[in-house]
């Protein structure tokens, strides 16, 4: 009698113990598929889950395939103003080595840093009036920029940096210096309205039909069209030659823009009669 009270407790205790493991695997389960949705969410581009590495992919092999088929559009260097830490900038690498990678890429791709690498200057326009920002916020030093993108597998002699503030840094001397460095991909990551105003402004005789642009910032006042980089975009479309419009790797984040000029574009080869 005792060895079967004995046999039923043991079997018992073994049953709990299957069931439990069960039940310990069905959430590991739960777990991962909750993680692969989350994976197949960032890898499209709607707002938070913006997935910056895939659109830099895209518009690299999108540039490269219209310069193949002398479109008139081409590839350039790449430009980033405001790089705090180098995370964005490290983005665009490993975007540049994947395309390079799958695509065979030979173009040589410069990467271009603009900071003041003292941090944000004082907000002085009443359009950057934000509580979030404050001078010197994002501040990190020339030299441990460096460190983070070498640390990243960036060559020293593939990135050039341009220190300052852009008031003083974006001089005509510099744009001329670059006018055979002209960009193709732009990040603009310098958070103000007055900065950026200043960044579109100095870009505009080095900006080529079909240069892209990533702003960061477009919804740090929920899209307001009369405050930062939205004010920013239309006072460069309402003066000079060219605009910017919203490009549809954008998906309805308004991140993406691309500027055009058709007039800069030789018509000839596609001429027909």
């Amino acid at each position: 009698m005792k060895v079967s009270r004995y046999r039923n407790s043991w079997r018992e205790k073994a049953r709990r113990v299957k069931l439990l493991r069960f039940l310990a695997h069905q959430l590991r389960l739960i777990a991962r598929l909750g993680q692969r949705a989350r994976t197949a969410v960032t890898t499209t581009y709607p707002l938070a889950n913006f997935n910056l590495q895939l659109f830099f992919e895209d518009a690299l092999r999108w540039q490269n395939n219209l310069e193949r088929q002398k479109t008139g559009i081409r590839l350039g260097q790449y430009y980033e103003f405001g790089v705090y830490r180098g995370g964005t900038f490290l983005t665009f690498h490993r975007a540049l080595k994947a395309v390079r990678t799958t695509t065979g890429l030979v173009h040589p791709v410069k990467l271009f840093a603009f900071d003041s690498f003292q941090g944000l200057p004082a907000a002085k326009s009443v359009y950057d009036q934000r509580p979030f920002w404050t001078e010197e916020q994002y501040a990190c030093s020339e030299a441990e920029f460096r460190r983070v993108l070498r640390s990243g597998g960036l060559r020293e002699e593939d990135v050039v940096c341009v220190p300052g503030f852009y008031e003083s840094s974006l001089t005509p001397a510099l744009a001329r210096r670059l006018a055979d460095d002209p960009p193709g991909i732009i990040t603009i990551d310098c958070d103000l309205y007055a900065s950026t105003a200043t960044v579109l402004e100095w870009l505009r005789p080095l900006l080529r039909h079909g240069t892209l642009f990533y702003f960061d910032d477009i919804w740090a006042f929920l899209g307001h069209p009369e405050y930062g980089e939205m004010r920013a975009i239309a006072e460069f479309n309402a003066k000079g030659a060219g605009l910017l419009v919203e490009h549809h790797f954008s998906q309805g984040s308004k991140r993406i823009w691309i500027y055009t000029n058709p007039a800069q574009v030789d018509l000839a080869p596609f001429a027909h009669g």
